[in-house]
């Protein structure tokens, strides 16, 4: 009999007896007959072994399948799978897996990497434990290496890397996402594209994160990556909805060069001329963009279009967009900036010919109200209600109804004072008031630098 086979690889813990169990008994269960073929004690390993020998039998799979031939991938393909679908199992033993997985679909060839590899490393990427996660990624992307050609490895890939990148340390990031991230931007086949594209906000909010030693590196790679995909998914408004989306991540990791020069004109450009389903997230990340700008002179050239071409544009289309970019604004601006900024162009469109446009402006009135604060305000309160008298009697049908819905809220809503409580409800109330005066004191602090320049807006 063979005893205690591979115990050199056995830690020291292992080696000890667990309480309750008589050293002969755990003696027992490191001995394997001798006459058992390699294949045999494989799978005696693989399903009744100690967790050091199901992972030195995983990791020997390759070795073993490249001895013995498809014959011996078929003997055990039972018990790994068997051993892998156990929920006890120990943590190193499915990291042993993840890593080895790629050396066996070499071996096994692409059929069976596709229909019986493949599975594996996709519900590794859903393990419990971090380790196992980022080891099933690093396991797709050898996976992926090995078969260039097989979209449907690569759609894995996209569809779980931002499920991975949330389970990643931002000092660890680059060196495990940047690699199969641009890869997988750059790649041709379309249903990639629509798998990684849902996800890469927050995979890109991951590597905005990463070391500053390697920021710059990332930025680039990710920037010409990003510009390469924007091209290819011109005629497809799914995809540039995802873009879109993921755009308000890019400050936290991109240069302000490529931000001005590149993004914040692509934004508006889709805010201005996409599908109506990309509009709400091309305003978004307009506005985020606006926000995050720290140059004043491309910062009040991006404001002047917005007011030129949206807030006064000569197409109905360019003014509805106008009233989605003060919706994505409002969270991310203080009061005061939108006020001043933002207020008197909603105002105009409140009197817009175009039925619709009244409609899309009408909506802003509750959260506009609630920018206000009394004394100081006074003529922008008044031109609120006058705004929201005549609209209840507006010649259109659809307006006026809708009008006198939103005049309810209207009415609700609460109305700062200064040297009061803070924020007053119409009734007296002040709930909510510290929070709210807090996180719009907050916004303020963080907007001192967010001057516009006379110069640029009197051109």
């Amino acid at each position: 009999m063979d005893s205690l086979l591979w115990a050199e690889a056995i830690p020291e813990d292992a080696k000890e007896a667990p309480q309750g169990l008589k050293p002969e008994e755990e003696i027992a269960r490191f001995t394997v007959d001798e006459h058992l073929n390699e294949v045999e004690r494989c799978n005696l390993f693989l399903t009744g072994g100690h967790a050091v020998q199901q992972r030195r039998a995983i990791e020997s799979l390759p070795q073993l399948l490249k001895a013995k031939g498809r014959a011996a991938w078929e003997a055990v393909q039972a018990n790994l799978l068997l051993s892998l679908q156990k929920l006890d199992l120990d943590a190193q033993v499915r990291i042993a897996a993840a890593q080895q997985l790629p050396a066996l679909a070499r071996v096994l060839g692409a059929a069976a990497a596709v229909s019986q590899v493949l599975p594996e490393l996709k519900e590794l990427l859903e393990d419990d434990e971090v380790q196992v996660r980022v080891a099933g990624l690093s396991g797709l992307v050898a996976l992926c290496q090995l078969l260039p050609g097989d979209a449907q490895v690569r759609v894995a890939i996209a569809s779980q890397l931002h499920l991975v990148a949330a389970t990643v340390a931002p000092a660890e990031a680059s060196r495990l996402l940047l690699r199969p991230l641009v890869a997988l931007l750059r790649d041709g086949c379309p249903a990639v594209r629509q798998a990684l594209l849902p996800g890469l906000g927050q995979t890109l909010q991951v590597l905005s994160g990463a070391d500053v030693m390697h920021k710059d590196a990332v930025a680039s790679d990710v920037h010409q990556a990003l510009v390469a995909l924007a091209g290819s998914i011109a005629s497809n408004w799914r995809c540039q909805q995802h873009l879109a989306a993921a755009i308000p991540a890019l400050p936290g990791l991109l240069g302000q060069d490529v931000l001005c020069e590149h993004w914040a004109p692509y934004s508006f450009d889709l805010l201005l001329t996409g599908a109506a389903c990309v509009k709400p997230a091309a305003a978004s990340s307009v506005a985020h963009l606006l926000h995050s700008c720290r140059r004043e002179r491309p910062r009040t050239e991006l404001y002047c279009r917005i007011i030129r071409e949206l807030a006064w544009g000569r197409s109905c289309w360019a003014r509805l967009a106008y009233t989605q970019l003060v919706v994505a604004a409002l969270p991310l601006f203080s009061c005061r900036w939108v006020k001043e900024h933002l207020l008197e162009g909603v105002l105009g469109l409140l009197g817009d010919g175009v039925p619709n446009v009244r409609l899309a402006a009408l909506g802003l009135l509750p959260a506009l109200k609630q920018t206000i604060r009394l004394p100081e305000d006074v003529e922008r309160l008044e031109h609120l209600n006058s705004a929201m008298s005549n609209l209840m009697t507006d010649n259109d049908r659809d307006v006026s109804h809708a009008a006198r819905t939103v005049h309810d809220t209207f009415k609700r809503t609460a109305l700062r004072v200064t040297g009061g409580a803070g924020l007053l409800e119409m009734n007296g109330s002040s709930s909510g008031a510290a929070d709210f005066e807090a996180a719009d004191h907050a916004k303020e602090e963080a907007e001192v630098d967010l001057t516009l320049s006379q110069e640029e807006m009197e051109k």
